[in-house]
């Protein structure tokens, strides 16, 4: 009961968004529960739990492994070659491009960022583990976040932290961009800015 209840709660889980790659997290609950099921019923045919078992095994082993992440269940996509991410709090092996991004973005940004505070949008909370610094909103992913006032409650929560540098995502995937009220109030209260990749750094003195 116990595994057909959690597999059923897993199979529900598409937050923030769905994306085939979820298949990943309820399927080795599945076999667990296709198990369970069996044993508590007379054997039917030849098929044994061992070759259930099995057959799922060399499924995952030989068609779920022999592709990228980002192309699952949607394109074949073969793996690319990674690099450590060379950051204090990194410990992941990441595409070239993304541990230079991240390296330079990071860097920069504590350099710039003072009282332990920085403001990462829309859709980059990683900014705020990579670097140790604390996020002063509530939001991680800006699709969910309260449309009414967010212009005038971020830009308030900005000037509670004393936040001196900020992270704008110019290729969010499911968020939309920053509404041009917000931008502009935020290119007039931090006037130096710096493109890392496909982040915009913005700070002031």
């Amino acid at each position: 009961m116990l595994l057909l209840s959690v597999t059923a709660m897993c199979s529900i889980v598409q937050f923030p968004y769905a994306a085939p790659i979820y298949f990943c997290f309820v399927a080795p609950l599945v076999v667990l529960a296709v198990l369970a099921v069996r044993s508590l019923v007379p054997p039917v045919g030849a098929v044994s739990s061992g070759a259930v078992l099995a057959f799922f095994l060399a499924f995952a082993v030989f068609r779920v492994n022999t592709s990228s992440i980002f192309g699952m269940g949607v394109r074949y996509e073969p793996y690319y070659d990674t690099i450590p991410l060379n950051l204090e709090r990194g410990g992941l092996d990441v595409a070239p491009g993304d541990a230079l991004v991240y390296g330079r973005l990071v860097h920069a940004l504590q350099l710039r960022a003072h009282g332990g505070y920085t403001w990462a949008s829309p859709e980059c909370p990683e900014i705020y583990f990579l670097s140790g610094l604390r996020n002063p909103t509530r939001t991680m992913f800006e699709l969910f976040d309260d449309p009414a006032n967010r212009t005038a409650r971020i830009l308030e929560t900005l000037e509670t932290h004393g936040v001196t540098a900020i992270v704008l995502n110019t290729q969010p995937w499911y968020s939309t961009p920053l509404d041009e009220t917000l931008l502009r109030q935020l290119v007039a209260r931090y006037p130096y800015a710096a493109n890392v990749g496909a982040f915009h750094l913005r700070w002031r003195p």
